[in-house]
């Protein structure tokens, strides 16, 4: 089981499920955030969240990553290269 407190921003040390996480941000703060897309599929979703215990079901979202050309077909089937 993988744990974390307050001291790691409620973020599990070395859970290769995080590709990107901030500092705790307070009310009317913001923050931002910058990570490699190596990783990524264009035309995949994928989910951010707010890690605080009970936030994530009001404190959640989804982006669409890729090229424009695929970001345009958002909502539609993406073909991938083969």
């Amino acid at each position: 089981m993988l744990v974390a407190g307050f001291e790691h921003g409620f973020v599990p040390a070395n859970d290769r499920r995080v590709i990107a996480a901030t500092h705790l941000v307070g009310g009317g703060e913001s923050a931002t955030v910058q990570f490699s897309t190596a990783a990524l599929a264009p035309g995949e979703r994928y989910t951010f969240f707010c890690t605080a215990p009970g936030h994530s079901a009001m404190m959640r979202g989804r982006f669409l990553f890729g090229e424009a050309a695929r970001l345009a077909l958002a909502g539609k089937a993406v073909s991938r290269p083969q």
